[in-house]
């Protein structure tokens, strides 16, 4: 009985976690676009299409049509992960540990290993979830630039 409602907990916290973060607009990614020449475009991310892409930038108030023959790289930014992977982890680590069994005088048992280990495990996964993305595309083969603008459409406004 005590595992069943550990689950369900579980459950309705990692439910009411997520909800917030699907509620919202969707926007673009941040990105940083590098030129031929060595000028930077950094904003938003509209529209991917197949020869340019559509960024706003923020400072200057305006959208931004770049051609892709004039890109050298593109930097997709990502915001850190790693205290909420801290916290999952280490919410996950205890409420698994808990419902396994925990000694009542001593109040010891798995909860003193899990938790720790589900601290740890949460901080590198956000951590690394976090990480920015960068894409060379002066150096890559037409192949590769499929994918790419394939990976950027995820990140773009209009997906």
């Amino acid at each position: 009985m005590i595992f069943r409602s550990t689950i369900a907990l579980a459950l309705i916290f990692f439910v009411a976690v997520q909800a917030p973060l699907t509620a919202r607009r969707q926007h673009g990614a941040l990105v940083e676009v590098q030129l031929q020449g060595n000028r930077l475009v950094r904003g938003e991310l509209l529209r991917v299409q197949p020869d340019s892409l559509l960024v706003y930038e923020k400072t200057t108030d305006r959208e931004t049509g770049i051609r892709l023959d004039q890109v050298r790289t593109v930097r997709v930014l990502r915001k850190s992960k790693f205290v909420p992977g801290l916290i999952l982890g280490g919410g996950a680590g205890f409420l698994i540990g808990h419902a396994i069994h925990v000694d009542p005088e001593t109040l010891l048992g798995p909860p003193v290993f899990l938790v720790p280990l589900g601290l740890i495990s949460g901080a590198i996964i956000g951590s690394t979830a976090g990480t920015d993305k960068k894409l060379t595309w002066y150096a890559a083969t037409p192949q590769q630039r499929n994918l790419y603008l394939k990976t950027l459409k995820r990140y773009s406004r209009d997906r």
